[in-house]
């Protein structure tokens, strides 16, 4: 209550935008709510995105008397219709779209939707079959846009910690990889639009349950410019 009164009910108010996953447990019935524990973003399911969603003249999407720059999207391998559309229109415009876990084949229609996937994230071929690979016990490397990010441990080989390679288009960097593996991908897009595959679960452990702090998607989110400067020339970091 105490908390309550100093923020009036309110949840912080971020220039990131996460989609709650919902088709998580469906997936994999032992995981729910607690993967969605990131404290610095909102967070909005991708059905409640597209019916209260627009794309601002600004480049931001506007909802509910809020604005975001950026999008994360956190587990979506069957996207509701629409979403893809709404995502490249929104980095298109001079949005931030981060998709990080496996990418989606068909929509929740039906519909094959990869083709187009692979041309928003900048992706020429998947390097995987059906799943992706446990890798579990191995570092991620990070470069380029994300040079900055430090290391993280890829916990185990269960569903939510799998890593989904590919092969990154040439307009498109290289900015992740377990091993040999590509694992994370970015294309820059016009107005300063950007959308960015990360073929993994970026962690964010800061209350460090496990022994070590891990702030994974918090200083990827930094280095993509997810968090900008409350007024001109002060820093981010």
């Amino acid at each position: 209550p105490w908390f309550q009164t100093v923020q009036d009910s309110q949840h912080r108010d971020t220039d990131v935008l996460m989609l709650y996953p919902l088709s998580l447990v469906a997936c994999e019935e032992r995981f729910g709510s607690w993967m969605v524990q990131y404290g610095y973003a909102n967070y909005v399911t991708p059905q409640r995105l597209l019916q209260h969603g627009r794309v601002g003249s600004d480049g931001k999407i506007e909802m509910v008397g809020r604005k975001f720059g950026t999008v994360a999207v956190l587990f979506e391998p069957l996207p509701p219709a629409g979403l893809l559309e709404f995502l490249e229109q929104f980095a298109s415009a001079g949005g931030k779209v981060i998709w990080s876990g496996p990418p989606c084949r068909f929509d929740m229609a039906g519909k094959s939707v990869l083709t187009k996937w692979q041309q928003l994230f900048g992706v020429k071929e998947l390097r995987f079959d059906r799943e992706g690979f446990g890798y579990g016990g191995w570092q991620i490397q990070f470069s380029g846009v994300l040079a900055k990010v430090p290391t993280q441990t890829i916990l185990t080989d269960l569903l939510v910690d799998l890593i989904y390679p590919a092969e990154p288009a040439s307009a498109a960097e290289v900015v992740a990889k377990a091993g040999k593996e590509i694992i994370g991908i970015h294309r820059k897009l016009e107005k300063e639009g950007s959308a960015t595959f990360l073929g993994f679960r970026p962690r964010d452990d800061q209350a460090a349950s496990l022994g070590a702090e891990a702030r994974t998607w918090f200083e990827i989110l930094l280095a993509l410019g997810g968090y900008p400067a409350s007024k001109p020339g002060l820093a981010t970091n």
